[in-house]
């Protein structure tokens, strides 16, 4: 019941960062420490000064850009720009952004961004228009259910902020996805009523942001969780939107540009949906193999698990990447230890018959993590490998049998580590199990971003 609990939280925790997700790694570079003779504290008391004790400072909810005081060079006149976010109770326009320029020793002040709704969900810093500066890129929530959004982007030029373009979506990525050195505005329409879906594509043309392509998607979906924009192949960008279908089952939606045209790689036609990348539980496409691209998860149940509940199975991730038509190409598997923190890597030379057993610390007389990896031989019996164990650090140095086991890796009040059976008898099995090194190569400490 905990597993199906825990695999149920994780896929509400996803939900609440469908939007903004991993689509801003350029600005970390952005946000560098300021050069004005300025910092956070002096700014706060001028923004007090100039907007009294009815404005309150707020941060954007997600992204990189999270902090409601922002430095940032707008214009590229190689000075920074203080962006500052806040609400104003009871306005017409509660959600406000100010823009401060130094002008020798004082300061200008513009007010221009405004917006209805209850909070800054995100704030990009992009070049939209591709004359080198940058665009501030703001998405709202609007809805009540903090479901719907706006986005809206401001060019600031001369000291002032316009607003150049605002509309609604249910997920958005920024980017330029055809590497023109414009950064192009992708938005998901959902229409839950007549379940349909469209990704419509906006760009900076003849001096104004413009609807230049949309794409049918898959409208049986519940809620995009994470949104991506990476190399989905060595020389294409690809846009990876992961969403929920049904209670706890996701995809994978890959949008591609081809000939100047919008492609939903996985997209039937005939069905309206997408299902060659369906899996039983959320998953987040991701680089797992650090080559710079990415790839899709899908999930398999390992061997002795067939009549198992699917809150009972440890899925293992499968990983895939695009195979650069309408297909995926197989690129390894490993197994994701949620509670323990952790990935493990399956060597090239293991095949589907290893299994895994996951007791969990408050299941196992030990208080421990547990991960037991096996091999199974043609008979269906079990023949155990190695196991990985989650220590407390005050109990791995009491530990009376220690000697058994071996330290692979360690973290705040974390030990992890190995036991590796000795007396194997069962030739393929031995084949099969790993030595010391291999295993520390093999496995990583893993932050779950949800």
């Amino acid at each position: 019941m905990k597993k199906k609990i825990i695999g149920l939280m994780i896929m509400a925790s996803l939900a609440s960062v469908f939007t903004a997700c991993g689509l801003n790694n350029d600005a970390k570079d952005l946000m560098k420490p300021p050069e004005l003779s300025i910092n956070q504290e002096e700014v706060k008391d001028l923004v007090k000064e100039k907007l009294g004790s009815n404005a309150k400072l707020i941060s954007p909810k997600r992204g990189e850009n999270n902090s409601a005081i922002q430095f940032v060079d707008l214009d590229n006149d190689k000075k920074d720009e203080v962006l500052v976010l806040y609400r104003l109770e009871n306005d017409k326009y509660p959600l406000r952004g100010l823009i401060l320029t130094q002008q020798g020793d004082d300061w200008k002040i513009d007010e221009g961004i405004k917006g209805i709704g209850y909070d800054f969900d995100s704030i990009l810093f992009k070049d939209i228009t591709g004359d080198g500066n940058l665009e501030i890129v703001v998405s709202w929530d609007i809805g009540e259910e903090r479901i719907n959004k706006g986005l809206s982007v401001y060019k600031y030029e001369n000291g002032n902020s316009v607003e150049m373009f605002n509309d609604s979506y249910e997920a958005f990525a920024v980017d330029d996805i055809d590497n023109d050195k414009k950064a192009e505005i992708f938005l998901v329409k959902l229409n839950k009523d007549e379940i349909k879906s469209k990704g419509k594509l906006y760009k900076y043309v003849d001096k104004k942001i413009k609807l230049v392509d949309e794409v049918d998607m898959d409208g049986g979906i519940g809620v995009h969780y994470s949104v991506k924009v990476g190399m989905a192949s060595k020389d294409k960008k690809g846009i990876f939107l992961d969403a929920t279908v049904g209670a706890h089952s996701s995809i994978t939606e890959l949008i591609v540009m081809e000939n100047g045209k919008l492609k939903n790689v996985f997209y039937n036609e005939e069905t309206e949906s997408v299902d060659a990348t369906f899996r039983s539980y959320g998953s987040v496409s991701e680089d797992i193999d650090n080559d710079g691209i990415i790839e899709i998860p899908l999930l398999r149940e390992p061997a002795t698990y067939e009549n198992a509940s699917m809150a009972e199975i440890p899925w293992i991730t499968s990983w895939y990447k695009w195979d650069g038509k309408d297909g995926l190409k197989f690129n390894g598997e490993g197994y994701f230890n949620i509670l323990g923190g952790y990935y493990f890597s399956f060597p090239e030379k293991w095949d589907k018959r290893i299994t895994l057993k996951h007791i969990e610390s408050d299941e196992n007389k030990s208080g421990r993590d547990e991960l037991i990896f096996s091999y199974v031989d043609k008979n269906g019996e079990k023949c155990k490998l190695f196991t990985i164990e989650v220590f407390n650090k005050k109990d791995w140095e009491g530990n009376l049998e220690k000697d058994k086991y071996v330290e692979i890796d360690s973290e705040a009040d974390k030990i992890y580590a190995v036991s590796i059976e000795k007396d194997i008898t069962n030739e393929q099995a031995r084949k099969m199990n790993l030595n010391i090194d291999e295993i520390k190569d093999n496995f990583r400490i893993y932050k779950f971003k949800f």
